[in-house]
C-alpha cells in the first residue's frame, strides 16, 4: 500500500533528525549544557513521532489482515 510507503519514508526523515539532534546535543553537552538538552528533548520528540507513526503502520497492516487475509511480502518489508 502506498500509505504505508509514504509513511515508512517519513519514519525514516524522523530517525534522520533525531540522529542530527542527538548528535548536537552531544557535542554542546560540555560547553552548552542547556542547550545541549534542548536538542535532546528534540531528539526525543523525534522519536516519539516515528513511534505513533510506527503504530499507525501496525494498525494498517492489521486491517488488511482482517479483510485480505496475509499481506504480500514487499507490504512485510521482506
Amino acid at each position: 500500500m502506498k500509505i504505508i510507503s509514504d509513511i515508512a519514508n517519513t519514519i525514516e526523515d524522523l530517525l534522520d533528525c533525531a540522529e542530527v539532534h542527538i548528535n548536537c546535543a552531544l557535542m554542546k553537552k560540555e560547553e552548552y549544557p542547556q542547550v545541549a538538552e534542548v536538542y535532546y528533548k528534540i531528539s526525543l520528540a523525534e522519536m516519539e513521532h516515528m513511534n505513533l507513526l510506527h503504530t499507525q503502520i501496525v494498525n494498517l497492516i492489521n486491517d488488511y489482515k482482517k479483510t485480505h487475509g496475509d499481506p504480500p511480502e514487499r507490504m512485510m518489508g521482506r
